[in-house]
């Protein structure tokens, strides 16, 4: 991390806030926050229906729930729970789960993968491989 001086305010310091964001303070007597880019992978990245999956992220509010679905593509059901988790201190997460079966499934092809978080409504979606 670099730190740039700001010539009005001079430089403050750093942490890591609850919320696993960085928090600064100025010469200003202001406080702000750094957030992270949220995300979530899932891995492996393709397979077939019922394939087992690890699923983790980062970039979500400490201590809340976080829901991971995968969009069928379907009319119903349009997702499908791959698996729930409660995000750590430094904001991630990680929970395991299995690719859809049978017509859940919906066609061979890249399916979403999004994760929502139930308290800061933040959002993260990556995309999984559905093969034949």
């Amino acid at each position: 991390m670099s730190l740039y001086p700001d010539p009005q305010y001079g430089v403050g310091d750093l942490t890591p806030g609850p919320d696993g964001a960085v928090w600064f303070t100025t010469g200003a007597d202001t406080i702000g926050q750094i957030t992270t880019s949220n995300s979530v992978t899932i891995a492996p990245s393709q397979g077939s229906a019922g394939t087992a999956a690890a699923i983790s992220g980062a970039g979500f509010a400490s201590g809340e729930r976080v829901a991971v679905h995968y969009e069928t593509g379907l009319l119903s059901p349009k997702s499908v729970l791959l698996c729930e988790a409660t995000v750590a201190a430094d904001g991630t997460f990680s929970c395991a789960g299995n690719l859809p079966t049978g017509p859940d499934s919906g066609a061979p092809g890249v399916h979403v993968v999004k994760a929502d978080g139930k308290t800061s409504h933040t959002t993260a979606r990556s995309g999984v491989l559905l093969t034949t």
